[in-house]
């Protein structure tokens, strides 16, 4: 129309997309042994072995990141704390979060929830001190809450109990135990 201004657009990049992670290198004698990703709750089950998992083995761990000019994995503690490097172990409840951005300044995030399978205590091993923790809960003289309760549940059916205990020292002491503590489909949805 007459007097009409036209501004030219500056045409934006695409967004930054993170995709579902995805467990790299899972076997029976490995480092992880077994893996699956909620990604509706926003959780990674990870079965690693009784030495536990150090933050330089979450490596493992890989994000598919499209459409970013800078990224960020992040692993830190239960709620936020020290972020995890090294050989620092990887415990239930630490968190990483994967965070991404575009030419256009555009940034995206997403946090996962790390639950490690067996570790009851929330220490970053598997251990008897584990399997104690879960008869105590079953006893009613310790609770199990939140990701500790996740990684108790051995047997994956929603109850814990003593069955599970079992499942954990089984695991401990090398016997199999034919439930997904060990093996490389952790998680049954």
């Amino acid at each position: 129309e007459c007097g009409e201004i036209l501004v030219p657009q500056k045409e934006l990049k695409k967004l930054p997309v993170i995709h579902v992670p995805i467990v790299n290198d899972v076997r029976p004698d490995g480092v992880i042994r077994g893996a699956k990703v909620d990604a509706a709750e926003k959780l990674i089950y990870l079965d690693a072995g009784t030495k536990g998992l150090k933050a330089t083995e979450f490596e493992k761990v890989f994000f598919k990141i499209d459409n970013a000019s800078v990224t960020k994995v992040t692993l830190a503690g239960m709620n936020g704390t020290a972020v995890r490097t090294g050989d620092d172990l990887v415990c239930n409840g630490d968190t990483v979060t994967v965070w991404a951005q575009n030419e256009d300044g555009v940034e995206v995030f997403v946090t996962y929830t790390v639950i490690v399978m067996g570790d009851a205590n929330c220490d970053g091993k598997i251990n008897v001190k584990d399997a104690t923790h879960i008869q105590k809960a079953v006893a009613g003289l310790a609770e199990l809450t939140g990701e500790g309760a996740l990684s108790a549940d051995a047997d994956v059916n929603g109850n814990i109990n003593v069955k599970d205990a079992t499942a954990v020292q089984k695991f401990v002491a090398g016997i199999e135990t034919g439930l997904p503590v060990g093996k490389e489909e952790t998680v049954k949805k």
